[in-house]
């Protein structure tokens, strides 16, 4: 796999990939720069974010025995 990385002149950065790659990987690959970007704008902290994520599954839970009992 041949790889290349360049800046046009709008400031973006190209990516151009040869050979054969799986979309699973690229997607992969860009959820993580995503979670990087804004991540580096939070204010979070890891308790936070645990704290945050703990809520969701319990409400998910809740949500889903409710949805079940009727």
């Amino acid at each position: 796999m041949a790889l290349k990385i360049s800046e046009n002149k709008k400031k973006e950065v190209v990516i151009t990939l040869s050979g054969p790659i799986y979309q699973a990987m690229i997607e992969h690959v860009l959820n993580y720069m995503r979670f990087l970007q804004v991540q580096r704008k939070s204010k979070a902290t890891v308790a936070d974010v645990e704290r945050l994520a703990t809520d969701v599954k319990r409400s998910m839970a809740r949500k889903r025995r409710e949805r079940l009992a009727s």
